[in-house]
């Protein structure tokens, strides 16, 4: 598939994904214009209780249940712990019987998939806790699950009413679905991440109370949908594609800012806001709010983890940045600010580079992947009319490049040469990341890059036959997407100057 061809897909998904496969949180305030957010992260004082912006004070997280305890106290299996555990909450509740299996094929695919996402993120929790958490103790706070087959007379009538595939109202959820009978995988997997998203809208019992979100109708919906899509992702495999965008684009149509998405379920906006702010304050925060605390616990995590200065110049550029879309999303100054956002969330994975202990080699050997993570599917890429990537020239990718590389050589985290110059560039090489199609010149040959670096072997050719080092990567056991890769080699060509080519 060529390049223009895999933007024109980006751009049909997106258009369907508007049209079709957002899901909707009734009373969200969802198509409300806000355009008055809070411009300052400082905090009321302790004894203002009252006013728009007044601090709920911070309580504790409820207490879950042990399953690696449990499953062991009964002799089981950590998985089969848990199955048995979703089994007997669904044998108490009146679920339709499709409801429950959805609950079940979600399950299985979570604990395929879920431990390939923990390896590129920050502070994920342990799968058994993670889907304690977010699937089996969630049945409890769902009211109701109607399931209608989007293709009956009724599912039509629905959809044509609330133009969403699916939605939840007050905790009750409905879901319209293609019967799994006649569904292929893919489309049976969309629909359960569709599913998992309305689940995780119930999972958070303060989701509308916009108390918890400076009482702004958009910070709340950053959390509301961006939380949402967040966690119904995890049912996907870990991918390097995407089938999913949406752009920023300057003035002038040459350069377009594009954030992507692996399926077109959910929302991209709301997201990128998302993912970023757990990134910088780590899933625990952010799962507090409107469970036992409200934004500014996210926002004081932040100032603790990266310094008050930068976290309100984060904060404040992340509100015009989301203002200045919403009014043109082709303009300059949205450009413009796009950038400064994204070059101030780099300032902070600066400072976590800085921070690694050098001689702690499997620390750095995990910031690496969530380094290479974060490139690959939290921050977006810049290209030109041409498809041709621009996104080293507008961010400080280089230079963290740079920083990390001395810190794994220092660590001897990873090595190719004993040759420093040499181990330097093959090491680049292990950290790039893209999301672009590589091609041969007969466009027949095509894959995309590895999604993590665990599963990838590497050898590094010093020179090869045109005296350029070449770095070659394997997927280990497979293609990082076989449905879309027809190999599983990528080379990368490198001189002294950085990347000269990617290829098959």
């Amino acid at each position: 598939m060529k390049q223009f061809t895999k933007s024109l897909v980006s751009w049909v998904c997106i258009l369907l994904l508007l049209f079709f496969c957002f899901s909707a949180c009734q009373n969200n305030a969802e198509n409300e214009t806000t355009t008055t957010i809070p411009q300052t992260t400082e905090a009321p004082k302790e004894n203002n209780t009252s006013g728009p912006y007044a601090r709920i004070p911070v309580g504790e997280p409820k207490v879950r249940e042990n399953p690696k305890q449990l499953a062991k106290e009964h002799n089981m299996s950590v998985q089969d712990w848990l199955l048995f555990r979703l089994n007997e909450k669904l044998s108490k509740r009146n679920f339709p019987e499709l409801a429950n299996t959805f609950f079940l094929d979600s399950f299985s695919l979570l604990y395929e998939t879920y431990e390939s996402w923990q390896i590129i993120y920050k502070d994920l929790p342990d799968i058994a806790d993670y889907i304690q958490e977010n699937l089996i103790d969630v049945i409890d706070q769902i009211k109701k699950i109607e399931m209608i087959d989007k293709d009956s007379k009724e599912g039509k009538r629905v959809l044509e009413e609330v133009d969403a595939l699916a939605f939840t109202s007050n905790h009750s959820i409905t879901v319209l679905y293609k019967d799994p009978e006649i569904a292929n995988e893919k489309e049976h997997t969309e629909d359960l991440e569709l599913f998992l998203h309305e689940c995780a809208h119930c999972s958070n019992p303060q989701l509308i109370n916009q108390r918890y979100y400076c009482n702004n109708a958009t910070i709340n919906d950053w959390f509301v949908e961006g939380e949402a899509t967040y966690h119904s992702k995890f049912i996907n495999p870990l991918m390097t594609e995407y089938s999913a965008c949406w752009s920023i684009v300057s003035e002038d149509g040459t350069k377009q800012i594009e954030y992507k998405k692996e399926t077109g379920i959910g929302y991209l906006v709301n997201l990128y806001a998302y993912e970023n702010l757990a990134f910088l304050a780590g899933y625990d925060a952010m799962h507090a709010v409107g469970r036992y605390a409200d934004l500014y616990y996210v926002l004081d995590t932040i100032a603790e983890n990266y310094g008050a200065e930068l976290e309100k110049q984060i904060w404040n550029t992340l509100c015009k940045w989301y203002n200045s879309y919403k009014a043109n999303y082709q303009s300059d100054k949205s450009f413009q600010l796009a950038v400064d956002l994204q070059n101030l969330l780099l300032e902070c994975i600066k400072q976590d580079i800085l921070a690694l202990d050098a001689n702690n080699p499997e620390q750095v050997k995990k910031y690496m992947e969530v380094y290479r993570g974060y490139k690959l599917k939290i921050m977006p890429q810049i290209l030109d009319e041409d498809q041709k990537l621009y996104t080293n020239q507008y961010f400080h990718v280089d230079e963290l490049d740079e920083l990390l590389i001395d810190k794994i050589e220092q660590s001897g985290a990873m090595q190719f040469s004993e040759d420093s110059k040499m181990n330097r560039l093959a090491l680049k090489a292990v950290l790039y990341a893209d999301n672009q199609w590589h091609v041969r010149d007969d466009n027949i040959i095509s894959a995309y890059l590895p999604p993590n670096i665990k599963d990838t072997e590497y050898t590094f050719v010093p020179q090869d036959e045109k005296h350029n080092q070449r770095m070659c990567m394997y997927m280990k056991g497979g293609k990082p997407n076989p449905e879309f890769s027809e190999t599983d080699e990528i080379y990368i060509i490198l001189d002294e100057t950085g990347i000269k080519e990617i290829g098959v």
